[in-house]
């Protein structure tokens, strides 16, 4: 009879790896082994000496479990741990990537979820992604690069993006790459897959001039219930535009302690970079955090932006928020777009009662539509569209390129040169063109006034008359054939 297997030592380092310590009780007779494991990687080692614990094999099947090859979910689970370690601050980003598109769910978390949530067995399709293309189950010796291809092919007929892709792609070759490196698998399957070409989509996203800011900004919705929202996302939309471009998880990582008394100057947590930057507040804006600040009692410490309503009202939970419907629903509203009816409210009811009826889209100017609906030459407007109207208003305003780039964070030059062309396109090009003549009105009837005086005097003055009195050759054809226009 086996009994469970347990582990009196730890993992250490010899010529043939890491080992591990184990004791084995077969048959009542206990029996310490050194296992090797086959892996000259710390986290490796770790995590094969876990999973010997967990699947508890008898007699033979010890050895045989201790030096498996990984699977491609343990191997991305060693290399998030890496991550962690360095300090990544998109690990986040990169652990969901590969939960969504490449490794699927486990076999048990259908039911953990239902038992965390409550929910029904049938509905488990809709909460969880176990597809054919995932490879989470599979042993990372023996992923091909067909597999990985396999994976691009699903993205692509699903509608992602060239930068989607690039990004898998990335996520997937450091995790196969430290396993080539720790010598589990002969190659690295991504490097050998191909990319596969996707039409990127070079449609600008709409932004919002000036005189629509200030319009959105002096809006209030009618209903005081709705107000806190509309008040926070307003309060968001003028620190991106105003405070250095940031982007909706800077300004939701933002806390009250981060600015100085007076709101004076403040500082921002940068995402993608983790680097924390300490930028001058303009005086448009304290009078913007000021109210937002009252909203929740002059607070000194915490969130900026926390849980508006439930349990965790007041606490940090909204770093995936987009805030894009929300924001292009205020705009309609605040434009007319749509108009608020209100109805009778009920007896012994004091709250306002009321629907927003929208406007029929062949009501909708050009410009409307050019912010709230995707058209062929623009995609509708979201929240990062505040960070783009930053970068092209230090455009415009002629602000050199090292600055620009340090006020929002700019890594590559290339994303900011794209703004500074385009205003130098509106500013500088049209001066440069020539000054053309206005155009000749036709005369009565589609036919222009030329008489035979006029056919003589041309005939005198232009050059490309060649030949004799009798003959006349030009490419004007009043004069080859005058008679046609009499």
């Amino acid at each position: 009879m086996a009994r469970p297997l347990k582990s009196d030592g730890l993992v250490w380092n010899e010529k043939k790896g890491w080992l591990t310590r184990a004791v084995v009780s077969i048959d009542g007779s206990k029996v310490r082994k050194v296992l090797e494991l086959g892996t000259r990687d710390r986290l490796v080692a770790r995590r094969k000496r876990a999973r010997l614990l967990a699947e508890q094999p008898t007699g033979s099947d010890v050895k045989a479990t201790a030096a498996a090859a990984l699977t491609v979910r343990e191997a991305a689970a060693a290399t998030i741990e890496r991550w962690r370690a360095d300090g990544v601050t998109t690990l986040g980003d990169r652990k969901s990537a590969l939960r969504r598109f490449v490794l699927g769910c486990a076999a048990d978390c259908a039911e953990q979820h239902h038992h965390r949530h409550g929910c029904a067995k049938e509905c488990s399709e809709a909460h969880h992604s176990r597809e054919p293309h995932h490879i989470g189950d599979r042993p990372a010796a023996a992923v091909t690069k067909s597999e990985i291809e396999a994976i691009y092919a699903a993205m692509v007929a699903a509608g992602r993006a060239r930068q989607t892709l690039v990004h898998i792609r990335n996520v997937m070759a450091a995790v196969f790459d430290d396993l080539w490196r720790d010598e589990q698998i002969p190659e690295n399957p991504v490097k050998r897959a191909r990319l596969p070409k996707v039409q990127r989509d070079n449609r600008q996203r709409a932004v919002m001039t000036d005189a629509e800011l200030i319009a959105y900004l002096e809006w209030q919705h009618p209903d005081p219930d709705f107000g806190l929202g509309v008040i926070e996302r307003q309060t968001m939309a003028a620190l991106s535009w105003c405070f250095g471009g940031l982007r909706t998880g800077e300004l939701h990582a933002m806390c009250w302690e981060d600015f100085a008394p007076g709101f004076v100057s403040g500082k921002v947590r940068r995402r993608k970079t983790a680097e924390v930057q300490e930028l001058p507040l303009p005086d448009v804006l304290q009078p913007y955090l000021e109210r937002w600040a009252r909203q929740w009692g002059n607070p000194k410490v915490g969130p900026i932006f926390p849980v508006l309503c439930g349990d965790d009202a007041g606490k940090k939970g909204k770093e995936k928020s987009s805030h894009a419907k929300a924001l292009r629903r205020d705009l309609m509203r605040a434009f007319g777009l749509e108009v608020w009816k209100p109805e009778p409210p009920k007896p012994g009811d004091k709250r306002l009662r009321g629907i927003w009826q929208r406007k029929p889209l062949a009501a909708w100017t050009p410009r409307q539509r050019e912010l709230f609906t995707d058209t062929d030459v623009s995609r509708r407007l979201d929240f990062h569209s505040f960070r783009r109207a930053a970068a092209g208003a230090l455009a415009r305003a002629g602000v050199n390129e090292q600055i620009a780039m340090a006020y929002l964070n700019h890594a590559d030059s290339k994303t900011h040169r794209r703004y500074w062309a385009a205003a130098q396109i509106l500013s500088a090009v049209p001066g440069a063109l020539p000054a053309l003549p206005l155009p000749l009105e036709p005369a009565a009837k589609g036919r222009l006034a030329y008489s035979r005086q006029t056919q003589r005097d041309h005939r005198k003055r232009s050059p490309m008359i060649l030949g004799r009195r009798d003959r006349v050759r030009t490419c004007d054809h009043r004069l080859v054939r005058p008679a046609l226009y009499r």
